[in-house]
């Protein structure tokens, strides 16, 4: 019997929490470390038990970037960690990480298939692959393509109402062309989007962005200046019959405005070659606003654990985007 005022109360047990390594280069994608503040629980992606990951530290796996990671304990869960990918990009045609997807023969790339989206390179002809480094342009994962190593582009429509890009290049030094295609349409007379050229011509080796939209009739250029050999992390977007452009280096705005073409005109038989490094990279049928294609500039700088290389006036500068 118990005694007279004598009174039991019940602790009630808190869900765990969990967080991301503050010292992670990466952010919380890939090879991040989770933290959970309580013992004895499992981590769950997406509400799934991952089976023998019990300890409260856990990293980051590529395959499991974009899940809802939570940690369990007993019938209490965790706060949710979800990465952000390009994965429901409006417009979408190709997402491509540069850490995956990857066909390679002896270090040469004869293919390159997308995290999302219908897009997709190829090159069958061994003579004609570019060459795939691990530590390339700033010890990143890289494809260096030139006019003899290039890939041939399938699932990308010859004639969008707008199209943006947004990836991490390098333009090739020593081009004694002076000028640098990223990807471009039967030979630069239709559309083209990441096309650099000389500016002004006098200078070799320096460079601003550019897109063709009807060849080099309209070739609509940044306000900002890149350099051959260095590694730029670059936006560029276009609509038609708007006519409207825009390009963004770094994170930062690099001019805009408007365009009197009409239409796209093109083929629809894309290559790419002979601009130098490319690595992780986005295409979408859309005119991405400011915000998505910050988002994807985060996306590419942080698995890439490059955040370092973005203006401080890109919201995900500091910590990299995620969908909750």
């Amino acid at each position: 019997m118990l005694g007279e005022g004598l009174v039991i109360t019940r602790r009630r047990l808190l869900p765990p929490v969990i967080t991301i390594d503050a010292g992670a280069a990466t952010g919380g994608y890939a090879g991040s470390l989770y933290h959970a503040d309580q013992p004895g629980g499992v981590w769950q992606a997406d509400g799934v038990d991952l089976p023998g990951e019990t300890a409260q530290d856990w990293t980051m796996t590529l395959e499991l970037e974009g899940r809802a990671i939570r940690y369990r304990v007993g019938e209490r869960v965790s706060n949710a960690i979800q990465m952000w990918t390009p994965a429901g990009l409006d417009g979408l045609v190709g997402a491509f990480d540069v850490r995956q997807g990857l066909y390679l023969d002896s270090g040469r790339l004869y293919g390159w298939s997308p995290i999302a989206g219908g897009m997709y390179y190829t090159q069958p002809s061994t003579a004609l692959r570019p060459l795939y480094q691990a530590t390339g342009a700033d010890g990143r994962p890289t494809i260096y393509l030139d006019f003899d190593r290039r890939l041939s582009v399938g699932g990308l429509s010859a004639a969008p109402a707008a199209r943006s890009i947004v990836g991490l290049l390098s333009p090739r030094p020593n081009d004694w062309f002076n000028w640098t295609a990223i990807i471009s349409d039967s030979n630069v007379t239709g559309w083209g989007l990441f096309k650099s050229w000389a500016s002004p011509a006098t200078q070799y080796g320096t460079r601003v962005l550019g897109i063709l939209t009807a060849g080099f009739a309209n070739l609509q250029e940044s306000s900002r200046l890149i350099v051959d050999g260095e590694t730029y992390l670059v936006a560029a977007k276009t609509a038609r019959p708007a006519g409207t452009y825009g390009f963004r280096i770094n994170g930062a705005a690099a001019g805009g405005g408007t365009s009197s073409v009409a239409a796209f005109s093109g083929t629809g038989s894309y290559t790419v070659n002979g601009f130098g490094g490319l690595s992780s990279h986005v295409i979408a049928d859309a005119y991405l606003s400011d915000a998505d294609l910050a988002r994807i500039e985060g996306w590419v700088a942080w698995t890439l654990g490059d955040a370092g290389r973005m203006d401080a006036g890109n919201p995900y500068k500091s910590a990299a985007p995620r969908s909750q």
